[in-house]
């Protein structure tokens, strides 16, 4: 079963439901089917984020410390 899931998950793209669905943690299927949601877009709004920021060519900001 567990290969059908990430085989399933694979063809939907749902790339983090594909590696992390065995960590969630949950009280009933829809509270499972909400966290695995949740956690999916929210790597998917991390990763769009990090991929428009690469590709602005914004000049990179030097890091001062604080003293």
């Amino acid at each position: 079963m567990e290969q059908t899931i990430e085989e399933y998950a694979k063809r939907l793209k749902l790339s983090w439901i594909r590696q992390h669905y065995q960590e969630v943690e949950a009280t009933s299927n829809e509270e499972f089917l909400l966290k695995l949601m949740e956690q999916e877009i929210q790597q998917r709004e991390e990763r769009k984020t990090n991929l428009l920021l690469s590709h602005s060519q914004l000049p990179e900001v030097p890091t001062v410390p604080f003293n």
